[in-house]
């Protein structure tokens, strides 16, 4: 009895380690399927970087992969919410760590999500999501200038190509650029003559860069250059440039000059150069600088000008400089500088041109400088004067084009020693419009660039140095 009692409680006490044995071998079982999954507080989204109208950088961290190794790592996104490796995912590596990678193939202007992913043998777990929008291909502001142009997109990201000598272009190289490069965000204005670029960011702020050998860069010194844009001041709304001096209006309407100052260009009633800005007057609203001189329109539709005046382009009757603004008109709605020559547009449409036109650049059908302005048509809402050709839209839409042609710069599919001294007709499909030193930019209604004219800078953003088009073709900025 005692041996079958005593056999009895062996049996039980055997049954009951089994017991706590397998409910172990179940709990580690357990704890290793938790260890086996990824723990998504561990495996988080890096913020984007270097978005652009097609890619962007994407990556993530992670912290720790637990017991089963990470075989697969990436980021994954969407044109909607909560994206998975199902949509579009990158491949970059295994294990845990901090990666990145470029998503490419996007569509400007979109909202896109992602997450960042991770995969072992049983799971993928996702990140937190982030969110960001491509930028605008479509474009508002075109600028040509001695061998280089910019375009500004309509939400405010600038891009430059072409000679780059000063580092004009303000890339912080001094190497040219054959093709359109990226230079920053946030800007609203841009203005670049002979080797120096002014530019406005949306908070009104001031930024500068290239050739500053005048102070024409604003930054209270003398150097050879500076390729990198910094801050000149704040509280601006429009900017110019002539070959060595700057303008600049700040929101009260009063006008800020600096750089080089022989020929009166700042209007300060000196031939001193200045380094820094100085204010020379209020009731401004819209600038223009050349060579050497300047043109101004006031809030009451006045137009005055100042500086040099050899060619008459001061438009005053004379060919005597001036170191203080002059009236020399009323009722001018815009006005276009470039070099030696002037135009002008009233308000009622009416275009008018001064100043040099030694290759017929006014389109008065002379090559005779005039000192006073000259009408030359009317239906006019658009100008650019170029270094020696002249371009203009018309209300309905009709790209007139005059002066020299030897690049191909008007664009009419010729190259021509004959100059074309009154406009000519050569399109009818574009918005807006500027003129360079030998090479034309043009805007259509869709927000595309077409450029045209010389490239030995490839100022056209073709790699092709030399060639030139004489006809209008479209630059592909990617």
């Amino acid at each position: 009895m005692l041996a079958l009692l005593f056999n009895l409680k062996q049996n039980l006490l055997n049954h009951l380690i089994f017991v706590l044995i397998s409910f172990f071998l179940v709990s580690l079982s357990g704890c290793s399927k938790e260890e086996d999954a990824i723990n998504p507080l561990l495996l988080k989204t890096s913020p984007l970087t270097d978005i652009k109208h097609y890619s962007a950088i994407a990556g993530g961290e992670i912290i720790s992969e637990g017991s089963t190794p990470i075989i697969q790592r990436g980021v994954c996104w969407s044109e909607s919410m909560n994206p998975t490796i199902a949509d579009n995912k990158t491949n970059d590596g295994i294990g845990a760590g901090i990666f990145s990678s470029t998503l490419s193939g996007l569509k400007s202007k979109t909202t896109y999500y992602v997450k960042a992913y991770a995969s072992n043998n049983t799971e993928t777990s996702y990140g937190n999501e982030i969110s960001f929008t491509t930028f605008s291909m479509l474009f508002s502001t075109i600028v040509g200038a001695d061998g280089y142009s910019f375009a500004l997109s309509e939400d405010g990201f600038l891009w430059a190509w072409g000679h780059n000598y000063a580092g004009q272009l303000g890339d912080s190289t001094l190497i040219n650029k054959d093709a359109p490069v990226f230079i920053g965000s946030g800007f609203v204005k841009v203005a670049s003559t002979d080797g120096h670029t002014l530019a406005i960011k949306s908070d009104n702020t001031l930024w500068a860069w290239g050739k500053n050998i005048y102070g024409q860069l604003g930054n209270g010194v003398i150097e050879l250059n500076n390729n990198i844009p910094q801050q000149i001041g704040s509280d601006f709304i429009e900017v110019a440039t002539g070959d060595f001096h700057s303008l600049a209006l700040k929101s009260d309407g009063t006008l800020w000059v600096w750089g080089r100052n022989d020929k009166g260009q700042l209007g300060d009633g000196t031939l001193v150069d200045k380094t820094s800005p100085i204010q020379v007057g209020p009731g401004y609203e819209k600038i223009a600088a050349g060579e050497r001189f300047s043109v101004a329109i006031k809030t009451d539709r006045t137009v005055w000008t100042w500086g040099n005046n050899f060619y008459g382009q001061l438009g005053d009757g004379t060919f005597v400089d001036r170191n203080l603004p002059f009236k020399i008109g009323d009722n001018y709605e815009k006005i276009s500088v470039k070099r030696r020559h002037c135009l002008g547009l009233k308000t009622d449409g009416l275009l008018l041109a001064w100043g040099d036109n030694n290759f017929g650049q006014l389109g008065d059908s002379s090559i005779v400088k005039k000192n006073m302005p000259v009408e030359i048509g009317v239906d006019f809402n658009e100008i650019a004067a170029g270094e020696t050709h002249s371009l203009a839209l018309k209300t309905n839409g009709e790209l007139m084009a005059w002066g020299q042609n030897l690049n191909g710069q008007l664009g009419d599919g010729n190259f021509s020693l004959k100059n074309t001294v009154s406009p000519k007709l050569i399109d009818a499909s574009f918005t807006k419009i500027a003129a360079g030193y030998g090479h034309s930019i043009g805007l259509k209604n869709d927000g595309t660039i077409w450029v045209w004219g010389y490239n030995n800078y490839s100022q056209l953003g073709i790699i092709d140095l030399g060639v030139v088009w004489n006809t209008p073709i479209k630059l592909e900025i990617n």
